[in-house]
């Protein structure tokens, strides 16, 4: 049943607030720039001092109350009424105790690819560059196939 919510969430995906880590991850694979020129790249002030590179000109900086990225993503988001993007367990369990949607980058690649942006394969070789340099643990990965496999039966 949960994969049918992921499902869900990824048909309506158009962007949201990203936390710094999807920010270093989908920068690490090449992905930033293609994602800010699809969906809504949102970023606070302090996520931007913490990613200390360049973002895509198309990524847009909302103004946000004093305080840890960690904590004021998840009060933007709610204000903003938007998906939280963050490789942090602590900030997506802020972000699902709060009721909104979120995801990862693996996520962010499955809303590429059911919404046409990349190809089956495309996926498969960005999911397989993430897993260089994501955490990600056994569930995740697992949970990642699953939802992949659903995705290209469509």
């Amino acid at each position: 049943m949960i994969i049918d919510k992921a499902l869900e969430d990824i048909v309506h995906f158009s962007g949201g607030i990203f936390d710094t880590s999807s920010l270093i991850y989908l920068s690490k694979i090449g992905l930033l720039h293609r994602v800010a020129q699809v969906f809504s790249v949102l970023v606070i002030p302090q996520v931007q001092a913490e990613f200390k590179q360049k973002l895509p000109e198309n990524v847009i900086s909302i103004q946000a109350p004093e305080g840890g990225a960690d904590t004021v993503i998840i009060e933007v988001a709610q204000r903003e009424n938007c998906t939280v993007i963050s490789e942090d367990k602590q900030v997506l369990m802020k972000a699902r105790k709060a009721g909104l949607v979120y995801f990862n980058a693996l996520m962010v690649i499955f809303a590429l690819l059911h919404h046409g942006h990349i190809t089956t394969e495309e996926s498969r070789v960005l999911c397989t560059q993430l897993d260089e340099h994501a955490r990600y643990g056994v569930a995740v990965r697992e949970f990642g196939k699953q939802v992949l496999e659903r995705l290209v039966l469509k």
